[in-house]
């Protein structure tokens, strides 16, 4: 795949990423191995800025972190968006704490059933606002913190 790539030929297809864009082989390596896949349409968009849920999702799959939803967090990312697993991943693991964002497990202490029972707490819904753009710096520091996430081997 690298040798292909390195001769400029196209192994995913994407209408909006033409050969000679700068990000073509990133983007290209990131779809084979399953970190992105675009859009419905077959665009990646590569000159857009990253969106917040773009980024958990792209974490989310590149780290191989394991699925976790404890809650439903935040009020703009229901069970129904395309995120919303990804977010709250990131969000259990402690990884959005980098967008200044803490999980709420370390001040809740241990899972107790009539505490911690579900999904309908509306008053304690944050917002994650998933489609800003993600600043350099935010991307960073969230990349950091999902590093030790992840297992050597």
């Amino acid at each position: 795949q690298q040798a292909l790539l390195n001769q400029k030929l196209r192994l995913v297809f994407y209408w909006d990423l033409p050969l000679e864009h700068p990000a073509f082989h990133a983007i290209q390596m990131l779809s084979l191995r399953g970190v992105m896949d675009g859009f419905p349409d077959r665009t990646v968009r590569p000159d857009a800025p990253l969106t917040r849920a773009q980024m958990a999702s792209i974490l989310t799959r590149a780290y191989r972190l394991w699925p976790s939803v404890s809650d439903w967090h935040f009020q703009d990312v229901p069970p129904a968006h395309w995120a919303f697993q990804a977010v709250e991943t990131l969000h259990d693991q402690g990884i959005l704490t980098a967008l200044g964002i803490p999980a709420r497990w370390p001040e809740a202490g241990g899972y107790a059933p009539n505490k911690h029972w579900g999904f309908d707490k509306p008053s304690e819904r944050r917002t994650f606002t998933p489609d800003q753009p993600v600043h350099w710096g935010e991307f960073l520091s969230a990349l950091r913190a999902a590093m030790p996430s992840v297992p050597v081997s």
